[in-house]
């Protein structure tokens, strides 16, 4: 598959596996593998009825994301009919990271090369835990913690008008005001 930012490998399948409705966790033991202790974590009630997951991997042989950016996984693709998860799902990606780096994982469209980020749970030398409700391709870059801090991000967000157009007073419940609330609501409608 040759893309607008990644270039990847032929596609390698890894494992089938059906959970219930009651939950339960998916952990790939292929030695050598890349992804050989991938784990997915499903709650009980995350889905209503068993659902099947098939999942699979293609190398990254290339990306046009700059030298400072590493990738430090396969692209990976997890299937499961396109449902969407009642309660967030755990999925813990191993990867090779290099110390002071900061690793994280990203949707990747292949129609487009577009890369959207994943809100992580946690991440050491070896894996990177994410937070999801739903599958896609995916895969984890890296960048050296210093180059990150280097760099000139601009998302576009402009203070003033595109967050509330009112104040954060509080309230008698919150009296600090409800900066959580707002921050987090200003984002979902950015």
């Amino acid at each position: 598959v040759n893309t607008s930012s990644i270039v990847t490998g032929e596609q390698v399948e890894a494992a089938s596996a059906v959970i219930e409705a009651r939950g339960g966790t998916i952990i790939i033991n292929e030695p050598g593998s890349p992804i050989n202790g991938l784990e997915i974590q499903v709650s009980p009630g995350a889905y209503s009825r068993e659902v099947n997951f098939d999942i699979a991997y293609n190398p990254v042989e290339s990306h046009i994301l700059g030298d400072e950016i590493l990738s430090v996984s396969p692209v990976i693709s997890i299937e499961n009919g396109s449902v969407y998860a009642e309660e967030p799902l755990m999925v813990t990606v191993p990867a090779s990271i290099p110390e002071n780096h900061f690793a994280m994982a990203f949707y990747f469209d292949e129609a487009t090369g577009n890369l959207e980020g994943i809100p992580s749970f946690s991440s050491d030398g070896e894996s990177v835990t994410l937070v999801t409700t739903h599958f896609s391709l995916f895969t984890l870059f890296s960048i050296e913690k210093d180059s990150l801090l280097k760099l000139d991000i601009d998302t576009g967000f402009t203070v003033g008008e595109d967050d509330w157009n009112l104040l954060n007073a509080g309230s008698y419940i919150g009296p600090g005001g409800y900066c959580s609330g707002m921050n987090l609501s200003s984002i979902w409608y950015y």
